[in-house]
């Protein structure tokens, strides 16, 4: 469980990704961009790509990042995944319409092909987040 010292000490980090994650995504066309990179990396080294869809100020998406930085069962099982974050608080882009996002966080795993292997919308903040996270993962 994650303690409340813990959660505020990481919002420096998360903060000062949003605001890189802000100018990414004020620019949609170089996500897009780089998430086409993805595909063709996934594509020449037989991986899928992890999808996290974004919002700043939703405490959901703050736990997720928190995870997948400092969880290390998380950071390993997504090491075999390409992993983009997508910062959607600006932008409604192609992709969140693509894959019918429509709360965040929301976790996609998708193939070379762009067919959704899996998803996950939202996160169980009560108990230890990890673990729901973690059986998503691995299910």
């Amino acid at each position: 469980m994650i303690t409340e010292q813990e959660y505020l000490k990481s919002l420096t980090k998360l903060q000062e990704r949003e605001k890189l994650s802000l100018l990414a995504s004020e620019n949609g066309k170089k996500f897009l961009e780089e998430y086409k990179k993805a595909l063709e990396t996934a594509k020449k080294d037989n991986k899928q790509i992890f999808l996290l869809f974004y919002m700043v100020g939703c405490d959901g998406c703050n736990v997720i990042k928190y995870l997948l930085d400092n969880n290390d069962s998380i950071k390993n099982i997504l090491s075999n995944y390409i992993v983009l974050y997508y910062n959607a608080t600006q932008t409604r882009s192609s992709l969140v319409q693509k894959y019918n996002i429509y709360s965040y966080p929301a976790c996609l795993i998708i193939n070379d092909s762009e067919k959704v292997i899996k998803q996950k919308l939202g996160i169980k903040v009560f108990d230890d987040p990890s673990v729901d996270f973690l059986a998503w993962l691995n299910s």
